[in-house]
């Protein structure tokens, strides 16, 4: 059995029959991550994509044709969606840190402003 987090979710929830798999890279130029969420979900051929969220919000946002949702999946027992990130400094460099504290509330800030200008729907 597989750990990736989308077919676990969708055998989870009795979904897989109706799942269409989709290729996360491609050498093709003409492929992009986005794709699944500007062509096939925007243009009606599938119902739902499962798409990591900085790549969903961003290109859900750009379609203007039809009104997509974004709808974050939480984490559940047997299912993992969200993953920790770390930042590190030098051993002993009390400057390295200060950056890093900056980087840090930086992101939260951006993320906070993402998550505000995208389209929720529980």
């Amino acid at each position: 059995m597989t750990s990736h987090p989308r077919p676990l979710w969708l055998v989870k929830h009795g979904l897989e029959a109706q799942a269409k798999p989709y290729a996360m890279m491609s050498p093709d130029p003409e492929q992009y991550p986005g794709e699944i969420i500007e062509k096939d979900l925007a243009q009606g051929k599938i119902d739902a994509a499962i798409v990591w969220g900085p790549i969903a919000g961003y290109y859900a946002k750009r379609v203007r044709n039809v009104e997509l949702a974004v709808i974050p999946l939480r984490s559940e027992p047997g299912v993992k969606f969200d993953y920790e990130i770390a930042m590190g400094v030098r051993y002993g460099s009390p400057n390295g840190k200060r950056p890093c504290r900056s980087s840090s509330a930086r992101i939260k800030r951006r993320s906070r402003r993402s998550c505000a200008s995208t389209t929720f729907r529980w």
